[in-house]
Order: C-alpha cells, then structure tokens, then sequence
C-alpha cells in the first residue's frame, strides 16, 4: 500500500486500533488485550512506568537481556539477578526467582543470550507463585518451535490475572525499523496501561 503525503502530515491513531484488532485475530485473543508499542522495548519501559516506584523491585533470572537493567536504572528501582540453574544439558528457571518480593518478575522464553526455552508448565508454576507481574518476553519465541505456540504463554492470559507477554517484530519478521511490539494482558491492565503509554 502507498502512502501518501496526506497520510504523512497526520499523526497516528494513539490507541493504535487497527494493528490492535489485527494483532488480535492473529493471535486468539481480543483487541482489549493488546497493547501496540514502539517495538517491545517501549512496551517493557510502559510497564516499569506503570508498576514500579523507586525503590521497588524487579527480578528477572540471570544472564538475560540487559535492557532489564537499564530500564531500572532509569527507573530508580532495583534489579535482582537470579542465576539459573545449569545441569547437563539445559538451564532451569530459579527456584527462588518468585521469593525475590518484587512487583515485576521477568522471563526471556526463549532466554537471550543462552538460547533456554522454559516450559509452559514451568511458567504457568511461576506466574501461581509470584506475588507480583510476571512478564515474558517472547522476543524469540518462534525461532524456539515452527509456530512458537507450543511454548507461548499467550493462551494463558485469562487464566493468570498478573500476566503479561511481550512480542516484537525486530527479530523473526526482520522488521526492526517498523519499531512495532505487542503487549498482551488481561483487559484491566491493558486499559492501566494505555493511561501510562
């Protein structure tokens, strides 16, 4: 489709509808459960805004994306490192990662750099046992199976109140110019959110 230069002089739509709707067939969910971003960057900075005060804290299992870091930083709030745990031939989520006290808990699935996919039973175990949100970012998550939704955690959100999945399209779409991440929630917190985005 052509854009034209009357397109151009108008600002987009701020609730970004027609991806929302679109972004909400393509994945079985509703468009009240969408958030649309500047890639999922934006939509990880929306999230420390709206759930962290300074001093609070986030926990995320270690090594991982290091933006975590940088957006505690900018935020004022402290970012727990929890190792996990290496055997033979994988890493397993930390036993303590949900004992961390902390508002946001935050899993790479697949894991960047290490490449760790955790299991939709493991991650549906810890969003019971957070007190908190637990984020997973699914960056990567269709170059963990042909259609990543095998270890999506998006056909979960109506089962767990305090979970959110990330998405972009910078990795398996190789558009990472168009800037453009979901964020997925249950209706209440997507409507939190638009306040703060």
């Amino acid at each position: 489709t052509a854009v034209t230069s009357d397109q151009l002089r108008l600002y987009p739509d701020p609730l970004s509808r027609a991806v929302r709707d679109q972004a909400a067939k393509v994945y079985g969910v509703t468009p009240e459960q969408v958030l649309a971003g500047n890639g999922s960057d934006d939509c990880l900075t929306v999230l420390y805004r709206a759930f962290l005060g300074t001093g609070d804290r986030v926990a995320c299992a270690w090594p991982t994306y290091g933006l975590y870091d940088t957006l505690a930083a900018i935020q004022g709030v402290e970012l727990v490192h929890v190792d996990y745990k290496a055997s033979a031939s994988d890493w397993v989520l930390p036993s303590m990662l949900p004992r961390q006290e902390a508002k946001l808990v935050i899993v790479a699935n697949p894991n960047n750099p290490s490449g760790t996919v955790t299991s939709v039973a493991d991650l549906r175990r810890l969003a019971d046992q957070v007190d908190g949100m637990l984020v997973v970012d699914e960056a990567y998550i269709d170059f963990a199976e042909a259609d990543g939704t095998a270890s999506s955690m998006l056909p979960f959100l109506d089962r767990h109140a305090n979970l959110v999945v990330l998405r972009t399209f910078s990795k398996s779409y190789s558009l990472a110019g168009a800037r453009l991440g979901l964020l997925f929630a249950g209706a209440p917190i997507i409507a939190n959110l638009m306040k703060v985005k």
